[in-house]
């Protein structure tokens, strides 16, 4: 299996290289409060409205709001398709492509093994789905991400 590499902050992922739709050097994210909980912000590519995730906020449970401050920022993706949808993941550089049989000392991230193995900041990502998971569990409402991209709240 071909794996795709990424550095998020403190965090090496790497991710089935079948699953990457594509990578973005800058693209504009428009962030929402009432997302800030899961999600950076929102993205809209390839005609849709796409959420994006910051990794290393999300496995580090950093309270690091820098994007707070704005209302959108400009920043790198990673377009990563999953069962159920599609995420797009912020990153600082890009690893290489390598084989997964190369990489043995990197852990799979998996629930179980999360807590002991976030120390080591370096996981492969098996299934797409975990994250969606780790991000409170719930699957991506489409129609409320384009609600909320189109009539943002006031803050």
């Amino acid at each position: 299996m071909r794996v795709f590499g990424f550095i998020r902050g403190k965090i090496q992922l790497y991710l089935p290289l079948e699953s990457i739709r594509g990578v973005y050097p800058e693209e504009t994210v428009f962030c929402y409060p009432e997302l800030y909980d899961r999600f950076l912000g929102l993205v809209f590519l390839s005609g849709e409205i796409i959420p994006v995730v910051d990794i290393y906020k999300i496995l580090s449970r950093s309270s690091d709001t820098e994007h707070n401050l704005q209302s959108k920022g400009r920043y790198p993706l990673i377009l990563v398709e999953s069962a159920n949808s599609l995420l797009a993941f912020v990153y600082d550089s890009i690893k290489d492509i390598y084989d997964r049989e190369k990489l043995e000392n990197v852990p799979v991230l998996d629930s179980i093994n999360l807590e002991e193995n976030i120390s080591k900041g370096v996981f492969f990502v098996e299934n797409i789905k975990l994250i969606e998971d780790i991000i409170h569990c719930a699957r991506i409402d489409k129609n409320n991400l384009q609600e909320i991209f189109l009539c943002p709240k006031e803050s």
